[in-house]
C-alpha cells in the first residue's frame, strides 16, 4: 500500500496534501499494525470508525480530521498532533501519547485507559465525559479544556496543569494530582475523593459542592476559592495547607472592590498580624458583593439563588474551623471561629436583628470568646478606670470613718494624694474580683454607685475569661 499519491511523488500517508478522503484512507490501511511514522492527514473525514491498533504514528499529523469512533489501541503515538481534529467516541488504550497535542481537539467520549499522556496538550479541547482510567498524566496541560464528567479514576496527574478548565462534576477518584494546578478551574460538583492533593493550587477555583472525601490536601493552596458547600469528610491537611493568604487581598470583580482591597491591604502592613483586620481570615463570598448576583460575576462564580453571602460565608467559615479542629490546628481553627462569628454579625446587622448587638460586644470584648489577651487589657482598664475615679466621687474609707479622696486636683502632687489613689485602685480591685475584705468601703453615694457598676462588669468579665480559657482547654 506505498503506491504514489496521484498528486505528488510520496506515499498516501505522507503526501503533504489537504482533503484526502476517506474512502482513500479505508483503501490504504491494511489490518493490522503499520509503521506509519509522520504521516500526514489533513481535513480527511470517515464515518465509519478506523483502526492505527498497535500502529507507529509518530510525529504525524491528523489536523482538522473528523475520525470518530477510531481506535488507537497499543499506537506509538509520540509527539503526533491533532489539531483541531473530531475524535468523538475514540480509544486510545495503552496508547503511548507522549508530547502529543490535541489543540481544540473534539474528544468527547474518548477513553484513555492506561494510556502515557506524559507532557500531552489538551488547550481547548472538548473532553467531556472522556475517560482517563488509570492514565499516565504527568505534566499534561488542559488550559480552558472543557472536561466536564471526565473520569480520572486512578490517574497520575503529577504537576498537570487545568488553569481556567471546566471539570464540573468530573471524577478524580483515588487520583494522584499532586501539585496539579488548578487556578481559575470550575470544579462544580467534582468528586476528589481518596484523591492525593498534597500541593495542589486551587487558587480562585470553584469547588461549590465538591467532595474532597478521605484527601489528602497538605500543603494545598485554597486562596480565593469558592467553597459553599464543600464536603470536607475525613480531608487531611496540615499547616501550609492555605486557606487565606495575609500577604495579599482576594479576587474582587469590580474596579473599585479591587481599589478597596488594595488600601486594605496597606491598613494590614500597618496594623500588623496582631490586628483583627490583619488577621481575620475572609472568604470570596464576604469580600465580594457581587457573588450573589450572576449579572455581577460569572455564572461560574455566583452563589445558588437566594443564598446569602454573609450565610455562604459563615457557612464556609464553619466548616474550616471543624477541618482544622480535625486535624489538631487550633490556633487556625480559632481563627475561622471568629470569622464566622463576623459574619454572622455582618448577616444580623443586613436583615436588622437586634443580636447583632450581642455579638458586636462579644467582638469587642475577646473577639467571639478566643482572645485572652483583649479579655484581660478590659479587665486593666475596668480596673484602673474605677481605680481613677473612686477618688474624686467621694472616695472610700477605713472602719475607724478615715476618708481617702480627691478634693482638688493640686491633691495630686502630694504624697498624701497619690496614696489616697493608689488606695482607691486597691479597692478597685477587690471590687472588681468581689473579694471584699471588708477594709474598705464607699464614702460616697456615688462612690456606691460605682462599686456595683464594677461588681456587676466584674462577674461578666470573669466568667467571660473561665469561657475563654475552657474553650482553648476544649481545643
Amino acid at each position: 500500500m506505498w503506491d504514489e499519491h496521484e498528486e505528488t511523488s510520496r506515499c498516501f500517508w505522507h503526501a503533504d496534501i489537504n482533503d484526502k478522503t476517506g474512502e482513500e484512507l479505508r483503501i490504504h490501511r491494511v489490518d493490522g499494525p503499520e509503521r506509519l511514522d509522520g504521516a500526514i492527514l489533513r481535513g480527511t473525514e470517515t464515518n465509519t470508525p478506523v483502526s492505527f491498533v498497535e500502529c507507529g504514528l509518530i510525529g504525524a499529523t491528523f489536523e482538522g480530521v473528523a475520525l470518530p469512533g477510531a481506535d488507537f489501541g497499543r499506537a506509538a503515538l509520540t509527539r503526533t498532533q491533532f489539531p483541531a481534529a473530531d475524535l468523538r467516541r475514540a480509544e486510545f488504550p495503552d496508547a503511548n501519547l507522549m508530547n502529543a497535542e490535541f489543540p481544540d481537539a473534539n474528544l468527547r467520549r474518548a477513553e484513555f485507559p492506561d494510556a502515557n499522556l506524559m507532557n500531552a496538550e489538551f488547550p481547548d479541547a472538548d473532553l467531556w465525559n472522556a475517560k482517563f482510567p488509570d492514565a499516565n498524566l504527568m505534566n499534561a496541560e488542559f488550559p480552558i479544556a472543557k472536561l466536564r464528567n471526565a473520569r480520572f479514576l486512578n490517574a497520575y496527574l503529577l504537576s498537570a496543569n487545568f488553569h481556567n478548565a471546566d471539570l464540573r462534576y468530573a471524577k478524580f477518584l483515588n487520583a494522584h494530582i499532586r501539585s496539579v494546578d488548578f487556578t481559575d478551574s470550575n470544579l462544580l460538583g467534582a468528586d476528589l475523593s481518596d484523591a492525593n492533593a498534597s500541593r495542589a493550587v486551587f487558587r480562585h477555583a470553584n469547588l461549590q459542592d465538591t467532595v474532597l472525601a478521605d484527601t489528602d490536601c497538605r500543603y494545598a493552596t485554597f486562596t480565593s476559592t469558592l467553597l459553599y458547600e464543600t464536603v470536607f469528610k475525613d480531608t487531611r491537611i496540615n499547616s501550609q495547607t492555605t486557606f487565606f493568604d495575609r500577604e495579599s487581598t482576594f479576587y474582587d470583580s469590580s474596579e473599585s472592590l479591587s481599589r478597596i482591597s488594595r488600601i486594605g491591604q496597606s491598613v494590614k502592613s500597618a496594623l500588623g498580624r496582631g490586628s483583627s483586620f490583619a488577621s481575620r481570615p475572609t472568604c470570596v463570598y464576604e469580600e465580594n458583593p457581587g457573588t450573589e448576583s450572576k449579572e455581577k460575576v460569572p455564572k461560574s462564580e455566583s452563589l445558588p439563588d437566594g443564598v446569602n453571602r454573609f450565610a455562604a460565608s459563615r457557612w464556609v467559615y464553619r466548616r474550616l474551623e471543624a477541618l482544622h479542629e480535625e486535624n489538631a490546628l487550633s490556633e487556625e481553627a480559632r481563627d475561622y471561629h471568629i470569622s464566622k462569628e463576623e459574619a454572622e454579625r455582618k448577616l444580623l446587622k443586613e436583615r436588622g436583628d437586634p443580636r447583632r448587638h450581642v455579638k458586636t460586644l462579644m467582638w469587642a470584648l475577646s473577639k467571639h470568646g478566643e482572645s485572652v489577651k483583649r479579655l484581660l487589657a478590659w479587665w486593666v482598664g475596668v480596673i484602673v478606670l474605677a481605680g481613677l475615679t473612686f477618688p474624686f466621687v467621694g472616695g472610700v474609707k477605713e472602719p475607724d470613718g478615715t476618708t481617702h479622696a480627691i478634693a482638688s486636683l493640686g491633691e495630686l502632687g502630694t504624697w498624701a494624694g497619690v496614696s489616697d489613689v493608689l488606695l482607691n485602685v486597691y479597692f478597685s480591685v477587690i471590687t472588681f474580683s468581689t473579694i471584699g475584705y471588708g477594709d474598705l468601703s464607699p464614702a460616697s453615694a456615688w462612690s456606691r454607685v460605682l462599686v456595683a457598676g464594677e461588681s456587676l462588669v466584674g462577674a461578666i468579665l470573669v466568667a467571660l475569661l473561665v469561657f475563654v480559657l475552657g474553650r482553648r482547654v476544649a481545643r
